[in-house]
């Protein structure tokens, strides 16, 4: 029993070969004001889709989701503080 090799070369193609070099090469590009604030609002409520959590987790720099969800976590705390003390009043 001889094995025989394909002369027929193989090509498996990588997601990062069938996009356009200009895409391929750029480094992911950073998040704007509205893309973040909706991202961490989904992220709050629980109803952030899988594709944008993995373009969230993609980016290069955690800083503004650390930035903008302890901003959004204090304005949620102040909002409830400020609603218990009107209903107590």
């Amino acid at each position: 029993m001889t094995k025989t090799k394909s002369t027929e070369p193989t090509q498996v193609a990588t997601q990062a070969e069938t996009q356009p070099p200009s895409s391929r090469d750029q480094p992911p590009r950073a998040h704007r004001s509205p893309n973040l604030c909706k991202s961490i609002a989904g992220a709050l409520f629980g109803i952030q889709s899988e594709r944008n959590r993995e373009i969230d987790f993609n980016q290069p720099h955690p800083l503004p989701f650390i930035v903008a969800g302890v901003v959004a976590i204090a304005l949620f705390v102040a909002i409830l503080v400020a609603i218990s003390q009107w209903v107590s009043a």
